[in-house]
């Protein structure tokens, strides 16, 4: 055997080991909450129109909020069960695999289809997997009027706006609006969309949270008229508004990573109700998701790791049978 060949087995064998490492389940995610009946009642005490838990074993997504049945959400392709977002909760969560998996969520008067709506407040628990291209994880609206929450690669944009003059001015055009932070992969967080509009001389606001911080604000804000477009969870439904959108964008821009505990209100919650939610957990949302069927399928993994373990033996007697010289 020359040094050559030796060297190339070596080589494979060192590469399958550092894959086998790297790519191991990590342990099961932290404690991120320390009482798992705090998070809901905290939800609950603040009247959502639309609460969504995700902890369904399939359709549909059930409405805990004030809106009811009326609201159930639709699961396309969503895999149920995942461990939930608030730790040491029996209630459990959902993974969408970035390539067709999605909640999309009824038309009503309270939503999207009256109004005008001057406050709104969007809050939910996410995870991705992955932070590379644009993914949706929430929007309501399209290219004229409309809310949304996505990621592009690892920045997090919070936008709205309502660009049509649907009130001879007095509330009307404004945005777009767009606010943003950094995120990591694997990674959970805790996310508040505020919308506090102005009916009159658009004095309203804009705000983003993350983990219960405020991220940053918009200003010159005013309400938000009818949006008939669709409204949905982990990917656009219809059509939408980037931060460099010249149209109206109908690319699905599905997400891939776990999301828990959606909540909507008609309301715009302060930072003192926000945080009160991020408290009732007692503790860091930043864990880790490796490993919990996010990115990586776990399946594959023992595979990895046998087939590796197999190069190694058989590099070993290859090397052990080497006629002397």
């Amino acid at each position: 055997m020359n040094k050559m060949f030796r060297f190339s087995i070596l080589a494979i064998t060192l590469i399958g080991l550092l894959a086998a490492v790297a790519l191991r389940p990590a342990p099961p995610v932290s404690a991120a909450c320390t009482n798992s009946g705090d998070y809901p009642t905290g939800i609950l005490a603040d009247s959502p129109i639309v609460y969504y838990r995700m902890g369904d074993a399939g359709n549909p997504a059930v409405n805990s909020g004030s809106l009811g049945a009326a609201v159930n959400g639709t699961y396309t392709n969503a895999t149920f069960g995942a461990t939930s977002l608030v730790a040491n909760d029996a209630n459990t969560a959902v993974n969408f695999n970035g390539t067709n998996s999605l909640v999309a969520i009824p038309d009503n008067a309270s939503i999207n289809t009256g109004g005008p709506y001057q406050n709104r407040t969007i809050e939910f628990i996410f995870g991705a997997g992955d932070t590379v291209g644009r993914q949706l994880l929430w929007e309501e609206g399209g290219f004229t009027r409309g809310l949304n929450i996505y990621l592009q690669d690892t920045t997090l944009y919070l936008g709205g706006w309502n660009v049509n003059n649907d009130d001879a001015g007095a509330s009307s055009p404004w945005g777009p609006s767009f606010i943003t932070t950094t995120i990591s992969a694997n990674t959970v967080y805790h996310v508040a969309l505020v919308m506090q509009g102005s009916a009159a001389g658009f004095t309203g606001t804009l705000t983003g949270y993350v983990n219960g911080v405020q991220i940053g604000q918009a200003t010159g804000i005013g309400r938000l008229f009818a949006h008939t477009d669709d409204t949905g969870i982990a990917r656009t439904s219809g059509g939408t508004r980037y931060h460099n959108s010249a149209a109206n964008d109908t690319t699905a821009n599905f997400f891939n990573g776990r999301i828990d505990e959606f909540a909507m209100y008609n309301a715009a919650l302060t930072s003192g109700q926000i945080n009160a939610h991020i408290t009732d957990c007692f503790g860091p949302l930043a864990v880790s998701l490796s490993g919990q069927g996010i990115g990586q399928p776990a399946a594959v993994l023992p595979w990895l790791i046998l087939l590796t373990t197999s190069m190694a033996v058989v590099s070993l007697i290859a090397l052990r049978r080497r006629p002397t010289a």
